[in-house]
């Protein structure tokens, strides 16, 4: 009981920043279906895998996982030039589904700025230039999972 209510507790926590553009997500019971379900990535038994991440398992694919996305948004990530002159600090909030074929769908952004949406729109573009990724788990099969974080984009 204590299991199911941290998860979801982490889950209406980590989605409550898109109130309004909240995606289709399926906390999965005994009749869970692979193709139309859509699963937390807090609680996927093998996450989507980046190419790098090959030969690894468990949390530590996670982790990998979670790695090679920081790794790749820091190295596409480039501040919008029309900001740099008031030097702008945003963050970023953004949810994605990773789906059954390893592709990121339905991209949400929210920001704390208002009125600046380039932030936005760089994240989003860096997002959908993620590579074609393994799809992830759950219960032995492939499933859509979603996925969210909080990024920071400050000025060099």
């Amino acid at each position: 009981m204590k299991t199911k209510f941290l998860l979801i507790t982490l889950l209406i926590t980590s989605l409550s920043v898109f109130s309004q553009n909240l995606p289709d997500v399926a906390i999965p019971n005994e009749k869970f279906n692979p193709e139309k379900d859509v699963i937390p990535f807090v609680i996927i038994d093998e996450a989507p895998r980046f190419k790098k991440c090959k030969k690894i398992t468990g949390e530590e694919l996670k982790k990998c996982f979670e790695n090679q996305l920081d790794d790749f948004i820091n190295d596409e990530l480039k501040y919008p030039e029309p900001y740099k002159k008031d030097t702008l600090t945003a963050r970023v909030y953004v949810t994605f589904k990773i789906n059954r074929k390893g592709e990121i769908i339905d991209i949400y952004t929210r920001s704390n700025l208002k009125g600046k949406e380039l932030f936005e729109k760089e994240i989003k573009r860096i997002i959908n230039a993620i590579p074609k990724l393994k799809a992830g788990k759950y219960k032995g099969e492939k499933v859509t999972t979603t996925y969210s974080k909080a990024i920071s984009i400050s000025p060099e």
